[in-house]
């Protein structure tokens, strides 16, 4: 299974609306029958990008999209995990933004790789798979 980032989301939904096949529909295409699953913390981003847009189109995408993929929410974990690594990544002088480390430590609990073209900021957490398209 993979997490998918809200960069490889929002990339997907313009090849769709493009109408085109490009990096992230091959890179989906790549992960065949894989099951992918979504943390709620991307589609919290999503729809934050949808109510700063004007297009009522946007939301209904982001919901389709929700219909075909899990939506996975915290658990217990999270909030241990996600002080530890925003204490790490202090100390060592290399902070993300919260989102993405929210989003970075959901997909490290589960043990899952993390699907984005955020490289540069994913790369910090320690221990995080990650697969770039």
């Amino acid at each position: 299974m993979s997490f998918l980032d809200t960069s490889f989301v929002i990339d997907l939904l313009r090849e769709e609306k493009r109408r085109t096949h490009g990096p992230a529909h091959r890179k989906l295409e790549q992960l065949d029958d894989a099951s992918v699953r979504l943390s709620v913390f991307v589609v919290c981003e999503l729809e934050a990008g949808v109510a700063l847009s004007t297009s009522t189109k946007e939301r209904d995408r982001i919901q389709l999209l929700c219909q075909h993929c899990e939506v996975v929410y915290p658990d217990h974990r999270l909030p241990v995990t996600y002080g530890k690594l925003l204490a790490h990544l202090h100390n060592q002088g290399t902070p993300i933004s919260t989102m993405d480390l929210m989003i970075g430590t959901h997909a490290l609990i589960y043990d899952e790789t993390l699907v984005s073209r955020n490289l540069k900021d994913f790369r910090r957490i320690p221990n995080l798979r990650i697969e770039s398209y």
